[in-house]
């Protein structure tokens, strides 16, 4: 006979849930579920690498601080030699291979192009989320519409974000697009990198952007790459760099001219002069005070 108490019972299944899932990664599921909502709504495509980011921060358990935006999904141009050139002119026809002569045409099937990537489905799927550990944005590639413009300032324009670098790069950024974007850049106090390589909106955007980012207090580090600048360029960025903290400034592939280069440098050298002489007569004034307290 078995008496109570001497067999041991076995312990009550645990019924609590074996582990919460991370903070980090539930909100990074969010804001991808999110995103592809919005894209569809707005009836875009998703960016790929934007997505597969986003997956691996969720596979990491980590939060995303660097948005790399290239869709890369431009069509691939075909860039001709003068041989190619003169052989299409002529008629000639490039000899194809007696295998590829036998084999029997199929006829082509079109199919339907994927609607082109846009930054706003993303940019509104951060602030829906209230996603606030964004510090750089990097989009390349990409035909930025006035609508995408008005949101990425809109994203800057609040400083509960904490960005620090923007990079646009060929984005067909015009003077238009600059007089939307540039006056939140001018008031973010947290963005010190700005890059807008090879958008070419040459003196009449440049003009805009300067105008605006005099008053900036902020900006350290400006490039102009490639943006179709003139001469007249010379001496809107001349002023610029005199009246602003920007210490950085890059304009590769520019046709300043002498011209340009000439009013860019005089700003400089008389800025350079202007505080030379200040810091002469503050130290004259410090030594007047000194000599009268002795």
């Amino acid at each position: 006979m078995v008496t109570k108490g001497s067999k041991s019972k076995k312990p009550p299944p645990d019924t609590r849930k074996k582990s919460t899932e991370g903070g980090s990664s539930k909100l990074m599921k969010e804001l991808l579920k999110d995103y592809d909502m919005r894209a569809e709504l707005y009836e875009t495509s998703p960016c790929l690498a934007i997505k597969k980011t986003l997956k691996k921060a969720i596979e990491d358990e980590r939060l995303l601080t660097k948005f790399i935006f290239d869709p890369q999904d431009r069509k691939q141009v075909e860039y001709w030699d003068d041989e190619k050139f003169i052989k299409y002119f002529s008629g000639e026809v490039e000899e194809r291979p007696q295998s590829a002569k036998r084999k029997k045409q199929r006829p082509k099937s079109f199919k339907d192009e994927k609607p082109l990537v846009k930054l706003l489905p993303l940019i509104e799927a951060i602030r829906a989320k209230r996603y606030l550990n964004i510090h750089e944005i990097l989009v390349w590639d990409v035909h930025l519409e006035d609508s995408d413009m008005y949101a990425l300032a809109g994203l800057l324009s609040k400083s509960v974000y904490q960005i620090y670098r923007i990079e646009l790069l060929d984005c067909f950024i015009d003077a238009k697009s600059l007089s939307t974007f540039a006056p939140s850049v001018a008031l973010s106090k947290t963005l010190r990198d700005l890059v807008l390589d090879f958008n070419g909106f040459g003196d009449k955007g440049c003009k805009v952007l300067c105008t605006y980012l005099l008053t900036c207090k902020w900006l350290v580090h400006l490039s102009l790459c490639f943006c179709d600048l003139g001469k007249q360029s010379g001496f809107f960025l001349g002023n610029l760099i005199v009246e602003t903290p920007i210490r950085e400034l890059y304009l590769d592939g520019n046709s300043l001219e002498a011209e340009g280069i000439i009013a860019l440098t005089s700003n400089l050298a008389l800025a350079a002069d202007n505080e030379a002489f200040e810091r002469q007569e503050e130290a004259r004034l410090k030594l007047e005070a000194a000599e009268r307290a002795a």
